[in-house]
């Protein structure tokens, strides 16, 4: 789960073909693409798995030529678990990295990274209404706080989830479609903002395979479809 901070192939331009011409000529035009690591996501803490964010390292990437920048973060285990509440100080924590980021007039693509695995690691034939409701939950939240940013700012709603069949994807969808939901509801520039959705796996073979349609977003034209390539 873990991967060191690497240069990112940014995955923005990856529903080009599933978009209308308008619609691609509006998406965020990256040049290169930096991603933060896990640095966001440790269960045990920020620092644990490598050095916290700095606002000097946010200048850096900028000052390297990057115009986008990836924030992995987790959510789940900041949470608690009985009411879904996201502790109020990560948020700010989370917000003042993207602040940095936001302020270099970076793109910036947060997401729900492993996380524990709390929805990457359990995507089977069936929605579980546990993991569906931290969908709804913890995006809510998520796109309530930052509903005053701009299209500068990309949520995604996961990382490499596991899925390799078609009731997988079926099931995936169904959590694809809360998250946009959620985020939708919340108002503001979220009922416009630029949503990323993964591939079955991040996989791209796996997605050419399986994934024939996309989930319903009330906005329409707003929808990026995510794969990772690792070779050669």
């Amino acid at each position: 789960m873990y991967k060191p901070l690497i240069t990112l192939i940014v995955t923005i331009t990856c529903l080009l073909l599933l978009t209308t011409a308008a619609a691609v000529a509006q998406l965020p035009t990256p040049t290169y693409g930096w991603n933060l690591g896990n640095t966001l996501e440790p269960p045990d803490g920020e620092g644990t798995w490598g050095p916290p964010a700095t606002q000097a390292l946010i200048n850096s990437v900028a000052d390297s030529g990057f115009n986008v920048i990836r924030l992995p973060a987790a959510w789940d285990n900041r949470a608690n678990q009985s009411t879904y509440e996201i502790d109020p100080a990560w948020m700010a924590r989370v917000k003042e990295v993207v602040d940095w980021s936001y302020a270099r007039d970076l793109y910036i693509i947060l997401n729900c990274h492993w996380d524990s695995g709390w929805l990457e690691n359990n995507i089977t034939d069936t929605v579980d209404p546990v993991i569906d409701t931290k969908m709804h939950a913890y995006w809510t939240q998520i796109a309530s706080a930052f509903a005053d940013y701009g299209d500068r700012l990309l949520f995604a709603g996961a990382n490499e989830p596991h899925c390799e069949t078609a009731a997988q994807w079926a099931t995936l969808m169904t959590y694809y479609e809360t998250f946009i939901n959620a985020v939708r509801a919340t108002g503001g520039n979220n009922a416009s903002r630029w949503l990323v959705v993964q591939g079955p796996k991040t996989n791209i073979d796996l997605s050419y395979d399986l994934v024939t349609d996309l989930p319903h977003d009330p906005t329409p034209n707003r929808l990026v479809f995510e794969v990772h390539y690792y070779d050669p």
